[in-house]
């Protein structure tokens, strides 16, 4: 499992209050899947969650864009499930808090997710992705 993160259309600096939006893509290996973001009903996966840890200069700015999922019954459970496999790319809106500092800042968005096959399901497990967002000036 790989995952990366990326501004859309980046810019030199950003403005307190503007907004930007964040690409995360999961590169999942061969024969493995991610569970989406929610389940149907009855389903006992282990969905993907993705948020902004709180203390930074930055604040979620909207709904987080899902790709569309496969779906299939769980061969456990013979419930619908909904995952991703081969790569996922989720899109998440963020906006330059109104007193953010000007000054270099990380972004982190964390992402908290269980990788299963056909066999087993790995425990789930959280990563902390970040890149570097230069904030300039006072807002718009």
């Amino acid at each position: 499992m790989k995952w990366s993160i990326a501004v859309v259309r980046p810019r030199p600096y950003y403005r307190p209050t503007e907004k930007l939006l964040v690409e995360l893509k999961a590169e999942i290996d061969p024969g493995w899947h991610l569970y989406s973001f929610p389940q149907p009903p009855g389903s006992a996966a282990f969905p993907i969650m993705i948020r902004l840890p709180d203390g930074q200069a930055f604040d979620q700015a909207g709904e987080i864009e899902w790709p569309k999922p496969e779906s299939a019954a769980d061969p456990n459970s013979a419930y619908p499930t909904e995952f991703y496999e081969d790569s996922a790319l989720f899109r998440v809106p963020v906006r330059v808090a109104p007193k953010s500092r000007p000054a270099k800042q990380q972004l982190q968005l964390q992402v908290r997710y269980q990788a299963c096959n056909d066999r087993l399901c790995l425990p789930p497990k959280t990563e902390t992705l970040e890149t570097a967002i230069e904030i300039r000036g006072k807002p718009k």
